[in-house]
């Protein structure tokens, strides 16, 4: 399964749960997601949408995220980071 967002600007949680309400109609076990024309996301967007990829691997889809911008990529690396720590606290 294949979808391209075409929207420039991602901005709320709600996209995410939109972008999880198309994918969860499909039995794809593929998932790729085509950000080429997305220009900025939401720290929000990019928080939903990692939970929304961890759900989907636990029932064995893949997600392929492709046509990221640099600042996109930074983003999704910042976010992913700041998650990894937070849950670091939790546990302590």
């Amino acid at each position: 399964m294949k979808i391209k967002f075409e929207k420039k600007y991602l901005i709320s949680r709600n996209d995410a749960k939109i972008l999880k309400e198309e994918i969860a109609t499909s039995t794809e076990k593929i998932v790729i997601l085509d950000f080429s024309n997305v220009i900025f996301c939401s720290r929000s967007f990019i928080d939903e949408l990692i939970s929304l990829i961890e759900e989907l691997k636990q029932k064995k889809i893949s997600v392929k995220l492709y046509g990221l911008n640099d600042s996109l990529q930074k983003l999704f690396k910042i976010v992913s980071h700041q998650r990894k720590e937070i849950q670091k606290e939790i546990i302590k």
